[in-house]
C-alpha cells in the first residue's frame, strides 16, 4: 500500500516467541523513539486487511484517537476484553484484547513499553494491555489474523483454523451488540 512508509524489521528469534515478539517491538519504538516519530503502525507478518479498510479512514481513526489521549489503537482483536465502551461511531474503548496483528502504538506509550521489564510467561497483547488502560479498537475491524498453519505464540492456534478465524468474528459480534 502506498499509504505506508513501510520498513520490514527481521523478527528477534527466541526458543520463547513471545519474547522473540517482545524483543522485535521493543527494537522498532527504540527506532522511532530516536527517529522522534509520534507513532507507528505495528503489524505483524499475520495481519490482512479486511473489506472494511481505508486510508482515509485509517488516518481519521488515527487522528481522533489521538485527540482522546489513546496510547494503543487496536485495527482489530480477537477478543480479551469483558468491557467495551463507544468512544466513536466507529471506535471502542476497550479495557482488554487479545492480537496484535495490527496496531497503532503513539509516542507517549513507547516509553512504557522500552521500560517495561517483560515476562515471557506472559503474552505479548495481555502486557501492552496492563501498560496503558488508554486503548481503542477500530469496528468494524480494519484487520483480522490470516492463517498460516502455525502460530508463533500458542500452540492452540496451530492447526485450528476455525476456532482462529471464528475468534475475531466472535468479537465483532460482541461489539456489534453494545453499539
Amino acid at each position: 500500500r502506498t499509504e505506508f512508509d513501510l520498513q520490514v524489521t527481521e523478527s528477534h528469534r527466541r526458543k520463547i516467541g513471545v519474547e522473540g515478539l517482545w524483543r522485535t517491538l521493543s527494537y522498532i519504538i527504540k527506532k522511532a523513539q530516536e527517529e522522534e516519530e509520534d507513532l507507528i503502525i505495528f503489524c505483524e507478518d499475520d495481519h490482512q486487511f479486511t473489506a472494511h479498510y481505508s486510508s482515509d479512514s485509517l488516518f481519521k481513526q488515527i487522528r481522533e484517537a489521538y485527540s482522546q489521549n489513546c496510547d494503543l489503537l487496536s485495527g482489530g482483536i480477537s477478543g480479551g476484553f469483558s468491557c467495551a465502551v463507544p468512544v466513536s461511531k466507529n471506535r471502542f474503548w476497550i479495557d482488554g484484547y487479545y492480537c496484535n496483528q495490527f496496531m497503532v502504538i503513539y509516542k507517549n506509550m513507547f516509553e512504557k513499553i522500552l521500560g517495561h521489564s517483560f515476562n515471557s510467561s506472559r503474552k505479548v497483547d495481555w502486557t501492552l494491555t496492563a501498560l496503558t488502560a488508554s486503548k481503542m479498537v477500530m469496528h468494524p475491524f480494519i484487520s483480522t489474523q490470516k492463517y498460516f498453519g502455525y502460530s508463533d505464540v500458542t500452540s492452540n492456534n496451530e492447526g485450528n483454523l476455525d476456532w482462529s478465524l471464528n475468534r475475531f468474528k466472535y468479537a465483532e459480534e460482541k461489539l456489534d451488540a453494545i453499539k
